[in-house]
């Protein structure tokens, strides 16, 4: 998941520059590897928060479904 995030980043981070035309300068390799991480960071940041929300959302469906399994086990018994 990360390389994907990370060559979809390279690619607009790639797009952007050659669409800049007020500006015939490109990027070095070392500004777009630090711009990269730029976003990465951010977008990282914010994944975070989204999978951290749908986790608090589905452990308590998780725990009531694993709980109900071993009562159903423990009753077979």
């Amino acid at each position: 998941m990360k390389k994907t995030l990370l060559s979809m980043l390279a690619v607009v981070a790639i797009l952007f520059a050659l669409s800049c035309n007020s500006s015939p300068k490109l990027m070095t390799e070392s500004e777009m590897d630090k711009r990269i991480e730029q976003l990465t960071a951010m977008e990282l940041d914010s994944l975070d928060a989204v999978l951290d929300e749908k986790c608090q959302r589905k452990l308590p469906r998780m725990v009531a479904a694993k709980r109900d399994s071993i009562i159903a086990a423990s009753q077979e018994n």
